[in-house]
């Protein structure tokens, strides 16, 4: 495996497929564990070997490459659960503004009818003014 790693710090595509041959499916359970959609596990899948490839230079031959796909897997999985936790508050946060937006236009538009009715009536004749305003103490 240290010659594998070596190959794939210098680039070497062939090589990275054996890693990748290798781990797939043990990196896939592992995600299994967190996530129980299969699309977000394929997804999270994929990009721990992203990021392994673009780290590639970075590796240590002498170091367990288990652990660190580990590592890796583990934090994208967190970043991906924080990432949906935040838009689903996001998401209820809207709506809640969105709700509390319509409350005030309704009150808005009620206080505009109100002050357009009081105009009306202040332009009824004195006694249909006043009769106006009786009846509507009752």
């Amino acid at each position: 495996m240290i010659d594998i790693i070596r190959q794939v710090k210098q680039g070497n595509s062939k090589a990275f497929k054996t890693i990748f041959d290798r781990y797939w499916n043990i990196v896939y359970r592992f995600t299994g564990l967190y996530l129980m959609d299969n699309y977000e596990k394929e997804e999270i899948t994929q990009q721990v070997f992203i990021k392994l490839w673009e780290k590639r230079e970075l590796l240590d031959e002498e170091k367990d490459l288990d652990g660190l796909l580990f590592i890796i897997t583990r934090n994208l999985i967190f970043n991906h659960i924080r990432k949906s936790i935040n838009e689903e508050k996001l998401a209820e946060t809207l709506q809640l503004a969105s709700e509390a937006s319509s409350e005030i236009e309704q009150g808005i538009e009620a206080e505009d009818l109100r002050k357009y009715i009081e105009k009306l009536v202040q332009m009824l004749p004195e006694r249909q003014r006043t009769a106006f305003i009786l009846r509507k103490k009752d």
